[in-house]
């Protein structure tokens, strides 16, 4: 079991690079096929064994994914049965990563095991980002695979400095736990927040400097540390405009031109909405709705990282409707009841788990994270770990 573990969260480090592209539209990555061991391994020591614990979000997971899969159905004479079909392979893959939350709660390995390896894995993605900035600082040569080029940003494995930034985000504030619970390793962890936090301010990415900034005030009101924000907020706000520009405008941090093209995105997104308010246009074919509205080129663009829409919120109304996004939104609502919990965030796991709730919020308003892959195994691992360390 914890061979397969290990295995899980070095296939993550992998990244994009390790995608597999099976037929257009449908890709494979290395971490869900070690995923799709370690649940197969789980069933089979929970059958052996005849234990197993009912997760809390079953239902809300339940229920959601039951929307998602009518979503489509409504849909399938909008679209082509072939892009119906794919577009619902996204369900079974967003199933499986909730299956990695249920695994959690189960016990079989502990708790800490899963937290060391999330910021393992954290610290892994900031070296190579580090990496990729000083050897490879630009993907302009991948341009026509549909990548942006980002110039002199650290994108790390994943080939996008947004998703790299909310990761190392997850993995900054996941140190502040491991800085109030293991005094013995704290230099070792303050080495790993250094790294991690100067990498964050390479990629740039400024929905992940405010995800950071959100997760920060969090901690601030459980600890109530004012002088210290503050010194920190100065220090942040101070850092941003020295970082160096390269005589670019993109990596200017009040730059327009990414303002205005997401504001466009939201505009489109939210038309698409408004025409299909109730049951949406189906789970994740926004791609396919992009080409039949011939909008790949205007406002909503096809993007590698996300199913073209700069932000979850929209990305969940425009594909499952307001049905959809009530389902989804009562995952995060229980999430959120169980990180508000007094017993859990006044404690260094529950206050990591209530600021990761607020800063992937927070980052998925700008873009759609909430639904990255990377992502979505962050916010099930940790789910799973707080929901079986308090007593629920």
């Amino acid at each position: 079991m914890r061979v397969i573990i290990l295995l899980l969260f070095a296939s993550l480090l992998w990244g994009q690079l390790g995608s597999l592209p099976l037929v257009p539209g449908v890709t494979v990555y290395l971490h869900d096929i070690v995923l799709f061991l370690l649940f197969s391994w789980t069933v089979y020591k929970t059958i052996v064994t005849k234990r197993a614990t009912l997760p809390m979000l079953v239902l809300p997971i339940l229920s959601f994914v039951a929307v998602a899969g009518v979503s489509l159905l409504l849909n399938r004479n909008r679209l082509p049965s072939s892009d119906i079909l794919i577009s619902s392979l996204y369900i079974v893959r967003w199933i499986l990563y909730a299956c990695l939350y249920g695994v959690v709660v189960q016990r079989i390995v502990p708790s800490r095991l899963w937290l060391w390896c999330l910021y393992g894995t954290g610290i892994g993605f900031a070296l190579l980002g580090l990496a990729q900035y000083i050897l490879y600082p630009s993907l302009q040569n991948l341009s026509y695979l549909g990548w942006d080029p980002h110039y002199y940003r650290v994108f790390s494995s994943l080939l996008d400095p947004n998703f790299t930034g909310i990761l190392l985000v997850l993995t900054l504030l996941l140190g502040v736990g491991f800085w109030e619970t293991y005094a013995r390793s704290r230099v070792w962890i303050a080495l790993g927040q250094i790294i991690s936090f100067y990498t964050l301010l390479l990629t740039y990415s400024r929905s992940s400097f405010l995800a950071l900034i959100a997760g920060g005030i969090v901690w601030v009101f459980i600890r109530r540390q004012w002088r210290l924000a503050v010194l920190m907020m100065i220090f942040f706000v101070s850092i941003i405009p020295l970082l160096p520009q390269h005589g670019l405008d993109v990596l200017q941090w009040n730059r327009k031109n990414t303002t205005v093209a997401r504001i466009g995105n939201w505009n489109k997104s939210i038309l698409l909405i408004a025409d299909s308010s109730i049951i949406g246009y189906g789970f994740n074919t926004l791609r396919y709705v992009q080409r039949e509205n011939d909008w790949v080129n205007d406002g909503l663009t096809i993007s590698k990282a996300a199913a073209g829409v700069d932000s979850s919120i929209l990305f969940i109304w425009a594909t499952t409707g307001v049905i959809g996004f009530f389902a989804y939104g009562y995952i995060w609502y229980r999430a959120v009841r169980m990180a508000a919990d007094p017993k859990k965030s006044r404690t260094p796991w529950g206050a990591v788990y209530f600021m990761s709730l607020v800063a992937i919020a927070v980052h998925s308003l700008f873009v759609n994270s909430a639904f990255y892959p990377w992502v979505l195994l962050w916010f099930w691992i940790l789910t799973g770990v707080v929901e079986s360390i308090f007593d629920t």
